[in-house]
């Protein structure tokens, strides 16, 4: 049995939206929304929503196509404001998307979440469908406690 260490389970990650401009797709699986968390930054305080979701990251087609992501950040916290707006409608469920920039009231580039073609969004749904299957098959083989 592989055990986990208390690092993989705890939210200590945050999810830069940036670095997975370019990918394929995203599974976004939020588990729990945090409102308004204290934020030290250049010594302002603001508080804001934070969202914590596991991430799947299919960074190119073969790999979506293959079901091999590319990397999962489980426990990763989403603290942009256009993505958690997102996320947290959908805590205890899941969506697929990509990151798409966009012109921000103030002027700036920002990240959300964007569609993806009916094709990936298939691709990513069997990728899931897939994944609990096998998570159930063995959780069914697994002796009762």
């Amino acid at each position: 049995m592989m055990l986990m260490d208390p690092s993989d389970l705890a939210a200590s990650s945050y999810f830069k939206p940036s670095e997975y401009a370019d990918a394929t797709a995203l599974l976004i699986e939020p588990t729990v929304l945090n409102e308004d968390v204290r934020n030290e930054f250049n010594d302002q305080v603001t508080y804001r929503d934070e969202v914590v979701a596991r991430v799947t990251v299919f960074a190119t087609p073969a790999e979506l196509a293959g079901k091999r992501p590319t990397v999962i950040l489980e426990s990763t916290t989403l603290t942009h404001g256009a993505i958690v707006s997102t996320a947290r409608r959908a805590i205890g469920g899941g969506f697929a998307a990509r990151i798409e920039p966009y012109k921000t009231k103030y002027g700036n580039v920002g990240q959300r979440f964007g569609d993806l073609d009916d094709s990936v969004k298939r691709l990513i749904a069997e990728y899931y469908e897939q994944r609990k299957a096998e998570i159930d098959a063995a959780a069914a083989e697994a002796p009762p406690f």
